[in-house]
């Protein structure tokens, strides 16, 4: 059962049901799994949890 976990800023609703639904359709293609064994975990983060080149992002 193959498991993916997305990191991410926060996205809409409509995004994360396409990206979720994308997503489970080419990793069950390519590992040859039905769909309903794909699990898609999407993680946000907003700015104040959030650093890049040691500056947080709302910075």
């Amino acid at each position: 059962m193959p498991i993916i976990t997305v990191q991410c800023r926060p996205k809409s609703v409509e995004q994360r049901r396409k990206l979720s639904k994308e997503v489970t359709e080419v990793v069950a293609r390519v590992f040859d799994v039905p769909l309903d064994a794909v699990q898609v975990f999407i993680n946000e983060a907003d700015d104040t949890h959030w650093a890049k080149g040691g500056v947080m992002a709302g910075s």
